[in-house]
């Protein structure tokens, strides 16, 4: 359920940095979907570039996004 309603947040609200951000989250840490997770996380960077969890990102991190979503978390 959170999927799905992660998932129309973003296409309703291309804008809302905060869906896109609980969207690779939810991808990385609960569904352990790497690939899609890093996928978002990037569509995130790209698109939120002057947001403060977009600070220190590192793209050799997206293959490993837990590292990645962390390191962000302590930003």
């Amino acid at each position: 359920e959170a999927l799905v309603l992660l998932k129309q947040a973003t296409e309703k609200e291309p804008s809302n940095a905060n869906a896109w951000w609980e969207l690779a989250d939810l991808y990385d840490r609960y569904l352990k979907d790497h690939p899609r997770a890093v996928q978002v996380y990037q569509d995130f960077w790209r698109r939120f570039p002057d947001d403060p969890r977009s600070r220190g990102r590192n793209p050799a991190a997206a293959a490993n996004p837990e590292s990645s979503r962390r390191a962000m978390a302590q930003a």
